[in-house]
């Protein structure tokens, strides 16, 4: 009985609800089962209080054998949340399965994005390498394009120049030479003699076609020379005769000649300290360039006259040497021996002297103008040529270009595209692991109210062993107590049987 008061304790400390009075009822019929089996036997009791107690045995039977069923009806009710809980257990397990197998792949998902990325990252830095070393290609044909297109406008100018002034130096120097040819601005008897020196052997030219000189003496020695620059140097004075035939024949007028043969030089200019008077130049036959041959012919002509700086020097010099040389200036003034001056405005427009000298410098000046031509012409399609080439190296460049710029959006796509995948592939990581972490709080759960489920069915298992033994000792008292009822009618009917 102690130990039924115990448990009932027990189990009202634990918190648990346990029928305290069916316990206690327990306890008591099995105390009053003992204090029967104990007590003496008396005389028989009354048949209501036999019928009373009767009552009360199959009351505790019903109270135990309703404490049994609901035992059973718990015993069953924790084994179906058992099994519940099993199944959750396993459902989780397996879900935990699918979620580790899932973050093993979104890693290794994530691990060949990062390696895809990477070398998307590197084709698309090569990418702009490359588009970086383009640019600066193209900058350098643009800039060499455009040097080559500013040096092609120039030449074309400078050619253009060029051959403006070559066409008109050479119209000049072609109308010289006709003049020249023609002699125009000498006499017509000169004019004629020349016409036929092609047939008369001997014909040396005109002074003018002789001697020559730099610009700046050609109006002194022209002023110089005077009217003895039309004059005909011949070989001979056979020749010279021969042409004098013709003029008088022809009726084509007078000529001078100048046979080489008769004509010397007068001799050493015999005033040398002349030539070192202030402004004075020189002789105006150290001034002139003739050929050897034709030497004599210059001192004859100009072997006695001074060539002086200015009109001031030459009158100084004259007056020194009392007037007895010629003297000509640069500008043309000319002092004779004896006094007279002659000068004024200088009128020579056929320049006869500087015919020569300016066909010589138009011949040079076409020559070094072709020259100068082909040289712009060369250089002009060389750049030209580079021209070309840098604008078609510019549109391949250009073109490569566009190309790089295509294939860097289109990795700047991918890259956009893998990085996006990757996010995708962090957040349902993320996800998952979340999931993970929920599952295992739930699967410590389910089994924490597994053991609780356990504890309990080994409680129900308690209650209903002596909700058991309750009614099993219930029924040994009842049993007991009958007997022992029939044995008490039976020793009274002995003993009202003895005494009758």
């Amino acid at each position: 009985m102690f130990l039924y008061i115990v448990r009932a304790y027990q189990y009202m400390t634990n918190g648990k609800r346990v029928r305290m009075k069916k316990l206690l009822a327990v306890a008591a019929c099995a105390a009053m089962t003992l204090g029967v089996l104990a007590a003496p036997i008396h005389a028989p009791r009354g048949n209501n209080q036999a019928e009373q107690e009767i009552l009360d045995f199959e009351t505790l039977t019903e109270d135990a054998k309703a404490e049994i069923i609901r035992a059973l009806n718990e015993k069953a009710g924790l084994a179906a949340r058992q099994q519940r809980y099993a199944t959750m257990l396993e459902q989780v397990d397996v879900r935990r399965a699918e979620v580790s197998q899932k973050l093993l792949k979104f890693k290794s998902d994530e691990s060949i994005q990062d390696e895809q990325i990477k070398e998307e990252e590197i084709r698309l830095h090569e990418i702009e390498a490359h588009l970086t070393d383009l640019a600066g290609r193209e900058n350098a044909l643009v800039s060499e394009a455009e040097g080559a297109d500013e040096e092609v406008k120039r030449l074309g100018k400078r050619l253009n120049f060029t051959q403006q002034e070559y066409h008109k130096s050479y119209t000049k120097l072609e109308s010289l030479k006709n003049l020249a040819e023609r002699y125009d601005g000498y006499g017509n008897s000169i004019r004629r003699v020349m016409e036929v020196r092609d047939r008369v052997v001997g014909i040396h030219g005109v002074v003018a076609d002789i001697i020559s000189t730099t610009k700046e003496y050609e109006t002194a020695i022209e002023t110089a020379l005077g009217g003895s620059i039309q004059n005909i140097v011949t070989d001979s004075e056979q020749t010279a005769k021969q042409l004098i035939e013709y003029l008088k024949k022809n009726k084509y007028g007078r000529a001078t000649f100048l046979p080489l043969t008769s004509v010397a030089d007068r001799g050493s200019f015999n005033q040398e300290s002349a030539l070192r008077e202030p402004g004075v130049l020189g002789l105006a036959s150290d001034l002139v360039t003739v050929d050897k041959q034709y030497r004599g012919l210059a001192g004859y002509l100009l072997g006695r006259v001074i060539v002086a700086d200015h009109i001031d020097s030459a009158i100084a010099l004259a007056k020194k040497y009392k007037h007895s040389m010629r003297i000509v200036t640069l500008e043309g003034e000319l002092l004779n021996a004896g006094g007279s001056m002659t000068g004024g405005a200088f009128k020579n427009s056929s320049n006869l002297l500087g015919r020569k000298r300016e066909i010589e410098e138009l011949e040079e000046n076409c020559g070094k103008a072709l020259v100068l031509v082909e040289e712009i012409q060369k250089d002009l399609a060389l750049n030209e040529g580079i021209l070309e080439e840098a604008k078609g190296e510019l549109e391949k460049i250009r073109a490569e270009k566009q190309a790089a710029y295509l294939e860097e959006n289109t990795a700047q796509m991918n890259l956009s595209r893998m990085e996006g995948k990757k996010r995708e592939i962090v957040e349902s990581s993320a996800d998952l692991v979340a999931e993970n972490r929920e599952l295992e709080e739930q699967l410590k759960e389910l089994k924490e109210n597994r053991t609780r489920l356990e504890e309990e069915a080994g409680r129900c298992l308690i209650q209903n062993s002596e909700a058991t033994r309750l009614r099993r000792n219930s029924l040994v008292f009842f049993c007991l107590k009958k007997k022992k009822e029939d044995n008490t009618l039976m020793i009274t009917s002995r003993s009202n049987g003895q005494t009758k």
